[in-house]
């Protein structure tokens, strides 16, 4: 079933403080999609639905129990996930996406320019996938294994507003490539995974250090630190060379 109609909120019915800005790389706030948007501005999805090439849409909103959304190819300007539903994505195009609740999310391929999580997320990118930034403003986990996924920028900040939870969560990665990962003043802790790991707490783009090593498939890597936090957060996890 699908239903268009107007969309009067995004989770959270005040926000009580604006996000406190980490020490580190610059961000702009997160553009929140507009508040009693016109009726043919929203689509809702409240059962299991699919987009594929050619498709397109503005404001898309899934919500419900379980409800899937499978997404092969087309375009989509705001995606909002709520409640306990799952996305799956291997192609396509995503301006931006927002997860809330106890939604999750599986990117395999397309392109996403951010991805923002308010809940308790869990978010896994692999194969080709390729995101412009992810944003935790909650406890979203993220999983990053796939040699040839890409994510620009990984940052974790401060509880959000009324987004009143725990961020003892990780970050994992045991493959793809970054530009830079930052954990702010958060609970996050980041883990990596491969051979020949180090960290360091000074020198990279940002001054506050970079972790380096090779993945399981012997691909070597290097990202920078965000901000003077993370590298208090990361653990490395060397593997047996075989």
């Amino acid at each position: 079933m699908v239903m268009a109609l107007g969309y009067a909120g995004i989770g959270c019915t005040r926000i009580a403080e604006r996000p406190a800005v980490p020490e580190g790389i610059a961000h702009a706030q997160p553009s929140i999609p507009p508040i009693g948007a016109n009726a043919s501005d929203v689509t809702t999805f409240t059962e299991n639905a699919s987009i594929r090439e050619g498709d397109s849409y503005g404001i898309l909103v899934i919500k419900g129990s379980n409800t899937a959304l499978n997404m092969s190819g087309g375009s989509v300007h705001k995606l909002i996930v709520k409640d306990s539903s799952l996305v799956s994505i291997q192609g396509g195009v995503v301006q931006e996406m927002y997860l809330y609740d106890a939604c999750s999310l599986v990117i395999t391929g397309g392109k996403i320019d951010a991805v923002l999580g308010y809940g308790h997320n869990p978010i896994t990118v692999r194969e080709r996938a390729h995101i412009g930034k992810v944003h935790g403003y909650g406890a979203p986990k993220l999983v990053v294994d796939g040699i040839d996924a890409r994510v620009d920028t990984i940052q974790y900040f401060s509880k959000c507003g009324c987004v009143d939870q725990s961020q003892k969560v990780r970050i994992d990665l045991s493959g793809g490539n970054f530009g830079a990962v930052g954990t702010g003043s958060t609970e996050v802790a980041l883990n990596v995974t491969g051979y020949d790991l180090h960290k360091s707490a000074y020198g990279g783009k940002h001054g506050y250090g970079l972790v380096k090593g090779k993945w399981k498939d012997g691909t070597n890597f290097s990202f920078d630190l965000a901000d003077k936090s993370t590298f208090s957060h990361t653990d490395l996890y060397s593997l047996r060379l075989p």
